[in-house]
């Protein structure tokens, strides 16, 4: 069976087939999966399909480049820790990861879910690193470049992602009878490669604007006719701290 379901319905259908504890655990975990595979795609089409798209954004503003690079690096990351954590404890307050996944599942699938999971977890091993020593916690043998950490590639984390993506799809299948597809494609119209269309043509318009102005600074005539553009000031405000602290 292969289908679009909503994350209600889904939820909805998936707990009636698999009760409530499994049906929730596979539902919620499936989604951060889903979600860490469209932050992982935003990451890979801005900052991996092409050197033309990292030139584009360092040319608007390579600071924000940077920061929008590490911040998707490290969320993808903190989500491949997270997915493939120990279990730790039971009920409500249990970890959801797929130790929980693997734990709940049907007595005649788990041996082979299990050995999926112990893939997984060798496959992020480098992820579980990085999150400990340097994302979520930050040794100072490693700030201080004394301590060698394996820094991982971005054929780890496809490796990561596929090697999870494998486990839930034998789990759908053998628990739903149901064949999951992991081609994030974008619901929104304004998905990244507008972001970047709007970018790159922004940009063309900008270059264009400096070419009148340096023309207009060369001919009295064309000064005349040559109008700055008016820009709204929202697009230029800040929020100050203002913090007031007392000596």
């Amino acid at each position: 069976m292969s289908e679009y379901l909503n994350f209600e319905k889904a939820l909805t259908r998936n707990c009636s087939v698999l009760g409530d504890t499994l049906g929730e655990t596979y539902t919620f975990l499936l989604n951060d999966f889903f979600n860490t595979l469209y932050a992982w795609d935003m990451y890979r089409s801005l900052f991996a399909q092409n050197e033309e798209r990292v030139d584009l954004l360092n040319a608007v503003s390579g600071p924000v480049a940077l920061v929008l690079s590490r911040m998707f690096y490290d969320m993808t990351l903190l989500r491949l820790r997270r997915l493939t954590e120990t279990m730790r404890g039971a009920g409500p307050t249990s970890r959801l990861c797929l130790d929980k996944l693997v734990h709940y599942s049907f007595p005649e699938h788990k041996q082979e879910l299990a050995a999926l999971k112990k893939v997984c977890i060798k496959k992020t091993k480098f992820a579980k690193h990085l999150v400990d020593n340097k994302v979520a916690h930050h040794n100072l043998g490693v700030r201080k470049k004394a301590a060698i950490l394996p820094m991982g590639s971005r054929k780890d984390v496809e490796a990561s992602l596929e090697a999870i993506a494998h486990l839930f799809f034998v789990f759908a299948q053998r628990h739903l009878d149901t064949h999951l597809s992991f081609e994030i494609i974008s619901s929104f119209e304004t998905d990244e490669i507008k972001f970047l269309e709007t970018l790159y043509l922004g940009n063309l318009e900008i270059a264009a604007q400096r070419d009148r102005l340096r023309a207009a600074s060369k001919s009295i005539e064309l000064a005349q006719d040559y109008q700055e553009p008016e820009l709204p000031n929202w697009l230029s405000e800040r929020t100050s701290r203002n913090w007031n602290f007392e000596s």
